[in-house]
C-alpha cells in the first residue's frame, strides 16, 4: 500500500467533482435565493452565517460542512450569541454536492430530540451532531423532518 492508496476519496467513489467547503456554502446561497419566501441574502455576522431576508424578517443560517455529509459541529458560545440575537437561527447541514444538505432551526436542533454530545475543542465547547449518533436516530430524524430547503423560511 503505497501513499496513493490513501489519497483515493473513499466519499467519493463514482468520481464525481465534489465542492469544497467555500465553494458548497456559495452554492447553497444560490440554492436559498430559489426560495419564494426569500428576498435576498446577505452576508451574516460571523463566519460561515448568513442572513436571509424575508418579509416576515430576518434569519440567520449559520453553515456546517462536511465533505463526506456524515457529521457536524458548531461552538456552543457562538451558538448561543446567534441565538440571542431578534432574527431566528437556522442550521444548515451541508454535504459536498447540491444535493445533500439539511435545513434545521435551531430551537429543533437543540429540543433534546438529538443526540449531540458536548466536547472541549481548543479550550471551548462544541457540540457535535453525528448522522451516526443514538444508533443513526439522528439520521433518521434529519432525513424524515428536514430534507425541505424552503419550510424553515416560510
Amino acid at each position: 500500500m503505497g501513499i496513493d492508496d490513501f489519497l483515493e476519496d473513499d466519499d467519493n467513489p463514482e468520481g464525481n467533482e465534489v465542492m469544497s467547503a467555500g465553494e458548497r456554502r456559495d452554492e447553497f446561497k444560490k440554492q436559498l435565493r430559489k426560495c419564494d419566501e426569500i428576498d435576498a441574502i446577505i452576508r451574516g455576522p460571523k463566519r460561515n452565517v448568513c442572513t436571509a431576508r424575508t418579509e416576515s424578517g430576518d434569519i440567520l443560517v449559520w453553515m456546517h460542512y462536511s465533505k463526506a455529509f456524515n457529521f457536524w459541529g458548531g461552538a456552543v458560545q457562538k451558538n448561543d450569541e446567534l441565538r440571542v440575537r431578534e432574527s431566528a437561527l437556522v442550521h444548515a447541514f451541508l454535504g459536498a454536492n447540491p444535493d445533500e444538505y439539511y435545513v434545521v432551526p435551531d430551537k429543533a436542533l437543540h429540543s433534546g430530540d438529538f443526540y449531540m454530545p458536548v466536547q472541549e475543542k481548543n479550550g471551548n465547547e462544541h457540540w457535535r451532531l453525528a448522522g451516526k449518533g443514538a444508533g443513526g436516530q439522528n439520521r433518521e430524524l434529519l432525513n424524515e423532518n428536514y430534507t425541505s430547503l424552503c419550510v424553515p423560511f416560510q
